[in-house]
């Protein structure tokens, strides 16, 4: 049973993480995109340091020929006076002889190598363009299509809309009702006779206003008549 157990947990924890796999493709092209760029990052060190030891190994070629210059001029120098001494200057110059050459060829393996790591730094650097702009890409289309999607889905579904629609119109009619003050039966008693005398002593004044004209039209007439 335990055993049973121990594979089940293990073929769900496989089938998570495939699923995981197959849907964050981004993270899984990110994952693939930070690991090329590391490894053009380490190339590209690798490089920088075979670059230093090939300036150290060409000074280093050109001290050891310089010493063979100088021990041979030296035993040449002391071979008619001391020839021990001319043959101990020969030794040394053989020596640094020696070391020039294998500085030399240890030179040419780097200059090989160096060629050889630019031009993986070129390929490495190629790759990692083009994942990067795959990536782009398909991040770019993957949002271009999920918006498509989501307007396709509920771009066109009015029923949401009119369903709100009505929900604020029936809370408008509802704050218009309540917003309604209860009428006061007295205060409307007050008020409309109020406005019943304001109507009688309006109408009363219009009704004074024809005998006021015609007194001021008799009174122009009179001193019209005494002018003549």
């Amino acid at each position: 049973m335990k055993t049973f157990k121990r594979v089940f947990v293990t073929l769900n924890a496989q089938v998570d993480q495939i699923l995981n796999t197959l849907e964050h493709h981004d993270a899984v092209a990110a994952a693939a995109i930070n690991e090329v760029a590391g490894a053009l990052a380490r190339t590209r060190t690798e490089r920088q340091q075979l670059r230093r030891d090939l300036a150290t190994w060409a000074k280093s070629a050109e001290d050891a020929r310089n010493e063979e210059r100088l021990w041979a001029n030296r035993a040449r120098s002391s071979q008619n006076d001391n020839p021990q001494l001319a043959q101990d200057c020969v030794r040394r110059m053989l020596a640094a002889q020696r070391r020039s050459v294998d500085l030399d060829a240890r030179s040419a393996k780097g200059r090989e190598l160096d060629d050889k790591l630019t031009h993986d730094i070129d390929q490495i650097d190629g790759r990692l363009g083009d994942l990067r702009q795959k990536r782009r890409e398909l991040r770019t289309r993957e949002a271009r299509s999920s918006a498509m999607l989501a307007a396709a889905n509920h771009g066109t579904d009015d029923g949401v809309f009119e369903r709100w629609e009505g929900k604020v119109q029936h809370s408008e009619v509802v704050a218009a009702i309540t917003d309604e003050a209860p009428q006061d039966p007295i205060l409307a008693h007050f008020t409309a006779a109020e406005e019943e005398q304001e109507i009688r002593e309006a109408l009363a004044r219009l009704m004074t206003e024809p005998n006021q004209t015609n007194q001021a039209n008799e009174t122009n007439q009179s001193k019209q008549a005494g002018q003549k």
